[in-house]
């Protein structure tokens, strides 16, 4: 049997079915990072007519909980492509934070 079969439960197939890790599970995740700057990037313009459908995007983000308010002293950019379907994508630069992250390749051990 698949594994994707015996964690079908666990897969999201829509868009209401996906959530985040409920903080029951455990603590949030700190990701380590190395000594630097906060950093505020310049956002990076809505063409004019997405805008309309680019702030739904937003707005439904916040309703389900992904977004929330924030006073943080960083900003990164934030843009959107069209899908296939012609619907639009959030995608979030996160360049800066890659380049402060501490790297770990966060392996599992090795099981013999």
């Amino acid at each position: 049997m698949s594994v994707i079969k015996l964690r079908e439960k666990a897969i999201a197939s829509s868009e209401e079915e996906r959530g985040l890790l409920k903080h029951s599970y455990g603590k949030p995740y700190k990701i380590p990072v190395i000594p630097h700057k906060p950093w505020k990037k310049k956002p990076i313009p809505i063409p004019i007519p997405i805008l309309p459908q680019f702030i739904e995007l937003i707005r439904e983000r916040i309703r389900k909980g992904i977004y929330e308010h924030s006073t943080s002293s960083y900003t990164s950019p934030v843009f959107c492509v069209a899908k296939s379907n012609a619907k639009l994508r959030i995608l979030h630069d996160f360049q800066e934070l890659i380049k402060a992250t501490i790297k770990d390749s966060g392996l599992p051990p090795q099981i013999r």
